[in-house]
């Protein structure tokens, strides 16, 4: 159930976000190589709406978001046609972001706490799912129907 995760989610206290390295060594015997770009991993066109990638965007899309955005966030939520969303779901998706750190950059922003609780429903899932793999694909309570 999620509201006593929730509640144990909201009271447990939080390592602090760590700082990126200046620097990243490379273990002895790999090459550097280089980073592929998007048209050696799919063919076709990009969509133009893809959202640019990355920490740096990641992280200013959360700006914008918090500065702007995410006081109206609760009451147009559920309203699919209102886009009211952050769309931050690729940057926590590829790890761009952390939850930790949006949980934190979060914490003191007005009206973002119904925003932080969907953070909270992301990692009750996560758990879920580690606990309970049956459930990508079947009901966690079956209610007879076929």
């Amino acid at each position: 159930m999620f509201t006593p995760f929730y509640r144990s989610w909201s009271s447990v206290s939080r390592r602090p976000v760590e700082t990126a390295p200046r620097r990243l060594s490379i273990p002895t015997g790999v090459s550097r190589g280089r980073l592929p770009t998007l048209t050696h991993l799919v063919a076709g066109s990009p969509s133009p709406e893809l959202p640019p990638g990355g920490e740096t965007a990641g992280r200013r899309k959360l700006a914008t978001w918090l500065d702007s955005d995410v006081a109206g966030y609760d009451p147009g939520r559920d309203d699919l046609a209102a886009d009211a969303t952050s769309r931050l779901s690729p940057y926590l998706h590829f790890g761009c972001i952390s939850p930790l750190e949006v949980a934190h950059r979060a914490a003191d922003v007005a009206g973002a706490t119904p925003f932080v609780r969907q953070l909270a429903w992301r990692d009750f899932f996560h758990q879920l799912l580690a606990a309970r793999p049956e459930t990508a694909h079947e009901d966690m309570r079956p209610r007879g129907d076929q």
